[in-house]
């Protein structure tokens, strides 16, 4: 949908990471709600269905076998390196 010339831009801001944490406090939103902040933005995770599930297994594998003993490949966990973003990564190496 795009919009004419006469209706004005909606604007929008970027959430912290800190800000995120801090609705999740207050409330207003559920720790379990499928919503993540990325890149400030807050997205509604979609459901992974059967070929998501496969993917990350096979990533997850893929990830073993390249990088070997030492390493540690975990799934389904929050990286919290960026500011600005707490999403649930498929796969993570630490």
């Amino acid at each position: 949908m795009r919009r004419t010339a006469d209706e004005p831009a909606i604007r929008t801001r970027r959430w912290s990471r800190e800000e995120y944490t801090r609705l999740i406090e207050l409330g207003v939103l559920d720790e379990d709600e499928p919503i993540e902040l990325l890149a400030g933005r807050l997205v509604v995770m979609e459901p992974q269905r059967t070929p998501h599930a496969v993917a990350i297994q096979l990533a997850e594998d893929a990830l073993r076998a390249a990088f070997g003993v030492g390493w540690s490949v975990r799934e389904w966990l929050t990286p919290l390196a960026a500011p600005a973003a707490r999403i649930a990564a498929d796969a993570l190496l630490p």
